[in-house]
């Protein structure tokens, strides 16, 4: 009795995952909630209709460019130090750092997110915190 008693205290991991689930979900509706909720529709369309087509398709095509270039530019850099990290890898935790880059006031809530997804997949933090400085700085250099 007592085995049944412990588990059904701790809830099967299906039920735990979709709580993880809806709990994100609700977290990302509330911060977008926040972001937008002085957001005046008819001047976004207003400023959207007087916008050059072909420079907004620019813009995208731009941004989605820094996604894999700045993903290679970390996984050579990462490489180098000795800290193995695959391209994918890169690139993918660098869209996150990219996103939380953006909605965070600075720059570094970007690079902590980046440090702390190369710790969960087994890295040493040390080194991504060096390689993700040393990108931070070769970014720099290159502008």
């Amino acid at each position: 009795m007592t085995e049944s008693v412990s588990a059904s205290a701790k809830p099967p991991d299906r039920v735990r995952s979709l709580l993880v689930t809806a709990a994100k979900l609700g977290g990302s509706a509330f911060f977008l909630w926040l972001a937008l909720r002085r957001l005046s529709l008819r001047e976004v369309a207003g400023i959207a209709g007087h916008a050059h087509a072909g420079l907004l398709a620019l813009g995208v095509l731009l941004v989605m460019l820094q996604v894999p270039l700045t993903g290679l530019r970390w996984a050579r850099v990462s490489d180098a130090i000795g800290q193995p990290l695959a391209f994918r890898s890169a690139a993918s935790i660098g869209l996150v750092g990219f996103f939380f880059n953006m909605v965070l006031p600075s720059g570094i809530g970007g690079d902590g997110v980046r440090i702390l997804r190369v710790g969960r997949r087994g890295g040493n933090l040390r080194l991504a915190a060096t390689s993700v400085l040393v990108d931070r700085v070769a970014t720099l250099l290159g502008l």
